[in-house]
């Protein structure tokens, strides 16, 4: 019995938040039907509870040619996109974002994630994409 209450108690830690702290962030990547792995992101791009954030964020080009030993670069013939996922919780990921539109020509400029929350936890999450530059501003709002 004990040891019962002793995970139901942990488990109710781990999901909750208080103001500040870390929301753990893994991203990865698709482009010409290659995708990364999930990556965590660095401790300082991560969003914090309660807490409004912009941070630079690089997306990764997965490796799509196993003939380019060099860095890969963005083929401009494919998209480009990236999926978040918080919390190691599935209902809060995003679908795929597109960051490089190979028909328009486009780059994401901006994405807004927006947290949707109650006391203690994140119950879903909003992304709103404005696209044209080539380097993207990651704003968390809670």
């Amino acid at each position: 019995m004990f040891l019962l209450l002793l995970c139901l108690c942990f488990l109710v830690f781990v999901s909750s938040h208080t103001k500040d702290d870390p929301i753990l962030t893994l991203t990865r990547s698709r482009h010409v039907n290659a995708e990364t792995e999930w990556k965590e992101l660095p401790l300082d791009q991560v969003p914090q509870y309660l807490n409004e954030k912009q941070v630079v964020f690089h997306a990764t080009v997965p490796k799509y040619d196993p003939n380019i030993t060099t860095n890969y670069r963005i083929n401009i013939n494919h998209d480009l996109k990236v999926s978040f996922l918080f919390d190691h919780i599935q209902k809060l990921s995003t679908p795929w974002i597109t960051v490089f539109d190979s028909i328009g020509r486009k780059s994401l400029k901006k994405l807004e994630i927006t947290f949707i929350h109650d006391e203690f936890e994140i119950v879903k999450v909003l992304y709103t994409p404005t696209c044209k530059l080539f380097f993207i501003f990651i704003t968390f709002i809670l």
